[in-house]
């Protein structure tokens, strides 16, 4: 049995492999995607305004995992030259509707704040719609731009595998 087509097949399998990884490396540096959800039990968006009620942040960075405290979320919006602050991240919201249907919207996110236990965003709403209330939202963002900041000042050491 000839075996060099199926040697020839898995060398080229390899080669594309580590191309396609070259690829991506080079697009995002050194730093791999970090992913952050921020979780709330209520949520409102109106006139502009998100609302997340008493959130919480997690995040997944490489072979890290865990929770961020929001108000050092906050303190990294804006730190470095492509921040968050001088070029917002987009986002996918997810709510369940009080008639309990699914939401989901995608946003470009602002001026993060705390409004007493409220996370508040400015957002602009560039697909979906808005239900009135919303109950166990989710807000995903995945970036690179935060990989970067994998101190114990910022994760709060609150890691699993880090």
């Amino acid at each position: 049995m000839n075996r060099m087509p199926y040697i020839g097949a898995a060398a080229a399998s390899v080669v594309l492999c580590f191309s396609w990884i070259a690829v991506a490396a080079e697009k995002s540096g050194d730093n791999p995607p970090v992913m952050f959800v921020q979780t709330a039990g209520g949520a409102s968006l109106k006139d502009g305004k998100l609302t997340l009620m008493s959130p919480s942040t997690t995040f997944s960075f490489d072979k890290m995992t865990g929770h961020m405290p929001c108000s050092h979320f906050i303190k990294a919006w804006s730190a470095g030259d492509d921040s968050f602050k001088t070029n917002p991240p987009k986002a996918v919201l997810s709510a369940t509707a009080p008639n309990g249907k699914s939401a989901k919207m995608d946003v470009t996110l602002k001026n993060p704040r705390f409004e007493g236990q409220s996370l508040v965003y400015d957002v602009s709403l560039t697909k979906g719609s808005a239900p009135e209330g919303m109950n166990e939202a989710a807000v995903f963002m995945n970036d690179i731009r935060l990989a970067s900041y994998s101190s114990c000042d910022i994760y709060h050491c609150q890691v699993n595998g880090g």
